[in-house]
């Protein structure tokens, strides 16, 4: 099915330990450069990092061997799908080392009605 609401966005969560980040982008994850990312949760979730590669800038495929998603597709901070751990952890949000990591991502209310009719 189809997970871009009527506005053509995708809604995401992710959480890294015990912080969430709650956005929408208009790229898909296959995508390499994110599209129109609009921060939910925390506010400054695209804030400037320490590093250029820790900036949270929504979720691509990475070109990096360590992860198969990150923020950017040259890096592999805000990890998804980490191959390699960096410092016994994965590569979270903020320049942060996480023990786990979960990612959500919603259903359209258009399918939410067709699975009820079902």
């Amino acid at each position: 099915g189809d997970f871009k609401d009527s506005a053509g966005k995708f809604h995401f969560k992710l959480v890294y330990d015990d912080t969430t980040l709650v956005w929408t982008q208009t790229s898909w994850l296959s995508e390499t450069i994110p599209k129109n990312v609009k921060p939910i949760q925390p506010a400054n979730m695209l804030k400037e990092s320490r590093y250029w590669c820790m900036k949270f800038r929504g979720l691509v495929k990475s070109d990096q061997r360590e992860t198969v998603f990150s923020s950017h597709r040259k890096c592999y901070w805000n990890s998804v799908g980490t191959i390699k751990l960096k410092n016994d952890g994965i590569p979270g949000w903020d320049g942060k080392v996480a023990g786990s990591m979960d990612l959500y991502i919603a259903k359209t209310a258009a399918e939410n009605a067709e699975k009820k009719e079902d």
